[in-house]
């Protein structure tokens, strides 16, 4: 877990470089299966970015950005039947300079 210090300059650097445009491409990242029924779709988002060591914010209407390749990202998905399916949203890299 970041410390305080760690957390703020994350928080500060979203801030900063966040997309505020909507994504240029959708590329399929990965699948994961519910594995409670209380399960959220965000909750086996947070599951792959936590065991694959990524850091994470969430914002107040619900997205769960995090930082791939150098730049802030989040996923868009299809749900079928108990597999969900990750696409990665790719935005313009310019805007995050």
């Amino acid at each position: 877990m970041p410390t305080e210090n760690e957390f703020s300059r994350f928080c500060k650097d979203f801030d900063l470089r966040r997309p505020t445009e909507p994504p240029v491409k959708k590329t399929f990242w990965f699948e994961a299966k519910f594995e409670h029924d209380s399960d959220s779709i965000n909750d086996l988002l947070r599951r792959f970015l936590i065991n694959n060591g990524i850091k994470y914010l969430n914002t107040m209407n619900g997205d769960v950005w995090f930082i791939q390749k150098g730049a802030w990202c989040r996923c868009d998905y299809e749900v079928s039947g108990d597999t969900v399916k990750f696409y990665l949203c790719e935005f313009n890299k310019e805007e995050q300079v």
